[in-house]
């Protein structure tokens, strides 16, 4: 029972709703890519989306190349105007986003690095 759906290229490993009320449409996906061999590498992306259930899509609006991606989550809400989301990465950091939005919407949106 679709609703949407998109082809990444790479292995899902997290996706999270905003908490946020005026964020609940956007979804989070991060990416995992292990290339074993001689010299592995570890590669991945975080991705933004649209979700728009009522018409079936799905459109993505950020996304990002990274190291692979362990986990990400969402701040909790209270007190804070935009969200904030964690990143933990095979580079071993912790990366903080900030998602910023505009007045007319997911239009624009983007994630402040760091």
């Amino acid at each position: 029972m679709d609703v949407a759906h998109c082809y990444l290229k790479g292995n899902a490993d997290a996706v999270e709703f905003c908490p946020y009320d005026f964020y609940h449409n956007v979804l989070a996906v991060s990416t995992y890519t292990l290339q074993e061999g001689c010299q592995p590498n570890r590669h991945g992306s975080i991705s933004l989306f649209n979700v728009d259930e009522d018409k079936g899509h799905l459109d993505m609006v950020f996304s990002e190349e990274t190291a692979g991606i362990f986990d990400i989550k969402w701040s909790p809400t209270g007190g804070r105007l935009n969200p904030f989301l964690a990143q933990a990465d095979a580079d071993g950091y912790l990366r903080i986003k900030m998602l910023e939005g505009c007045s007319n919407g997911v239009e624009g949106m983007d994630l402040v690095l760091d």
